[in-house]
This record gives C-alpha cells, sequence and structure tokens, in this order.
C-alpha cells in the first residue's frame, strides 16, 4: 500500500513574517490592548527603558534623556509594522485618537497639533471653528483645518481652554532664539512644575520654562 504523504492542514495562525505577519494574523484591537501604559527611564529622545526593555515611543514633545517618564499609550497596527504613540495625560491621548479618525489627519499630523497647541488647545480651536489656529501648526493645511472642525468627534470630559498658556510660552521661548523642540520641551516641564506647586502666574512660568530651556541646550 503506498504511503499517504498529504500533510495535515495547519490550523491557527501561522508563525514567522515579522510585523506584516502578526498585524495579519492577529485581531487589531487585541493588539492596541496589548500594550496601554509605560513607565521607565528615557534612554534616548524617543527611548523608553522599562526593565532593560527599550520601547520606541513617538511622543508629541521629545523625551528628556535620562528622566523617568510614565506614558499613555496608543499602539497603531498596519499592514507593515507596529507603533507605540506616547502621552503624558490621558485626555492628550484621547484627543489624538479623535484626530487621528479624521480622513487626512495621520499620528504625525496629530502629534504635530498636540505639540503646537497642547489638547486643550485643539479643543478650543474646533470649539471655536478656528481653522486659523488650526493651520498655524506646521503641516496643517486650510483644508485639513476645514476637515477637523467638520469631522472631528471629540471626547466626553476634555474641555476648551480658552488659551493655551503652554502654546503662548513656546511662543515666547522661540522669540528669545530657543528652536522649536527645545521650547516644546521647556513649556512641558515648566507646566509640570507648575502643576505640582499649586499653579505658577505667568511671569513665574516663564522664567522656569526658559530655565529648562537653558538646560536643554548645555
Amino acid at each position: 500500500m503506498a504511503e499517504n504523504h498529504t500533510h495535515p492542514r495547519q490550523v491557527g495562525p501561522k508563525v514567522g513574517g515579522g510585523a506584516g505577519r502578526i498585524a495579519e494574523n492577529l485581531d487589531r484591537d487585541t493588539v492596541r490592548c496589548v500594550i496601554a501604559y509605560l513607565r521607565g527611564t528615557a534612554r534616548a529622545r524617543n527611548i523608553v527603558d522599562v526593565n532593560g526593555v527599550g520601547y520606541l515611543v513617538h511622543c508629541a514633545a521629545p523625551l528628556v534623556v535620562g528622566a523617568d517618564v510614565e506614558l499613555h499609550i496608543h499602539t497603531q497596527v498596519r499592514e507593515d509594522a507596529i507603533a507605540l504613540y506616547g502621552f503624558t495625560g490621558e485626555d492628550e491621548k484621547r484627543v489624538f485618537e479623535a484626530l487621528i479618525k479624521v480622513t487626512g489627519v495621520g499620528p504625525t499630523s496629530a502629534l504635530a497639533l498636540l505639540a503646537g497647541l497642547g489638547a486643550a488647545g485643539v479643543v478650543d480651536a474646533v470649539a471655536r471653528r478656528d481653522t486659523k489656529a488650526l493651520s498655524s501648526v506646521k503641516g496643517i493645511g486650510g483644508k485639513v483645518a476645514e476637515k477637523i472642525i467638520t469631522l472631528i468627534k471629540l471626547p466626553d470630559g476634555v474641555t476648551p481652554s480658552g488659551a493655551n498658556p503652554s502654546n503662548e510660552i513656546v511662543t515666547l521661548l522661540q522669540s528669545l532664539g530657543y528652536d522649536r523642540t527645545t521650547s516644546v520641551e521647556a513649556a512641558r516641564r515648566a507646566g509640570e512644575t507648575s502643576a505640582a506647586r499649586g499653579g505658577l502666574d505667568e511671569a513665574q512660568l516663564l522664567a522656569e520654562a526658559i530655565k529648562h530651556a537653558q538646560e536643554g541646550k548645555r
């Protein structure tokens, strides 16, 4: 009798093939839930070391090397990659997720909006239908700004700020000669100091931001 060389049909997900194969075989919502939060030390401007494992994380502002960080994570699954996006607060993450659901707004543009306006500033611009404020961010044209205002579904609980102190501080620092990356990071750190101290007035906030900007240039 001839031997039967027919191999049994493989059952279950295939193994191998990199990120594209992972994205192909796993439910995307499941993958998104794998990493929701990271706490560790910034080893580079976009790498978080968590117990010896380095995670590449895209953030609105570069991480401060050597600083302890806590980030809320949005995991994006594509056919060819899995990317992590990190946020210092849940509101920032929720506004990011609302932005990338708008046709024509990708993660890079969403991060640029958060870096330039802050989460509350984006909500404020949408509430006021202020396309000029949105399109003032590099890479955001007038048509995209109109789409955001028309199509975005803002998350509950994130309220307009009226004015965004962080954005004002960034502008002031840039007028003093600091580059945008340094200015954004200095404004963020000054905001954290303000929150820890129960609030700083405008002059104190600017002084704190200048101190951090000077540290960032060393």
